[in-house]
């Protein structure tokens, strides 16, 4: 009788959610960013001959000012072209067990991304300027996840929620082309668990522990970048909704 009390005063915010769940479409998104800076320069050089018997007497060599005026500007463009797809799996194992099983995926095709950068520099009436363009066409891209997620229901207050996502990226541009051969690959796996407990209908305790690791590995000309990250993350919170 007190479970069904407290299930009706609370009202507990998780759906129960059972069967299984596709999609698979076709996106199109284009991306552009632009930046631009400037910025003035005065540089003084002084030269002093200093006299061994005399301190305070010396003779000014030099003493040459240069001013510069610098401006750069780039913007990056993209266009992807992507076919997309995801497949999730619910159940409702019993009254305390809640299971979620997913996979998604992305895959571009006729993709590309253009660099362009401009920079010019004015010192001493002398004026000089650097321009560089680096299209480049998408060979190979995609992306691939997985997630598992599991939901223990202590009581129509407390669920105790755990999470293993595993995630990859491929990368591969066309040589044919583009003058710099590139091929990137990463991959991420990520645990999550956490602990909630429901004060009231709008205020919720929450403590999350994550565990993080990492790779990147990037060939550019046949040579490797690569990079490993490693991390733990605690946190605590209390989230309260106004209505």
């Amino acid at each position: 009788m007190l479970l069904v009390e407290d299930a009706f005063e609370i009202f507990p915010a998780d759906l129960r959610r059972f069967g299984f769940s596709k999609s698979i479409g076709v996106g199109l998104s284009y991306n552009y960013a632009e930046w631009h800076d400037s910025f003035d320069e005065e540089t003084r050089y002084l030269n002093y001959r200093y006299y061994p018997n005399n301190s305070n007497l010396y003779d000014t060599l030099q003493d040459i000012t240069s001013k510069s005026i610098n401006y750069t500007s780039r913007n990056d463009e993209r266009l992807s072209k992507y076919v997309i797809a995801s497949l999730s799996y619910s159940k409702p194992i019993n009254m305390k067990w809640q299971l979620l099983a997913s996979a998604f995926g992305r895959f571009y095709f006729d993709s590309y991304e253009k660099n362009n950068s401009f920079s010019s520099r004015e010192e001493n009436n002398i004026y000089d300027t650097n321009t560089s363009n680096s299209p480049s066409r998408i060979k190979k891209q995609y992306n691939l996840s997985g997630l598992i997620n599991t939901d223990y229901f202590y009581s129509s207050r407390t669920v105790w929620r755990t999470s293993l996502r595993y995630s990859f990226l491929r990368y591969q541009n066309d040589p044919d082309n583009d003058i710099r051969v590139r091929d990137y690959q990463s991959w991420s796996f990520n645990i999550n668990t956490s602990l909630e407990y429901r004060l009231n209908i709008p205020t919720t305790i929450k403590g999350t522990v994550a565990y993080s690791n990492s790779e990147n590995k990037d060939v550019r000309d046949d040579v490797l970048y690569m990079f490993t990250n490693t991390g733990f993350n605690f946190s605590f919170s209390i989230l309260h909704y106004i209505y």
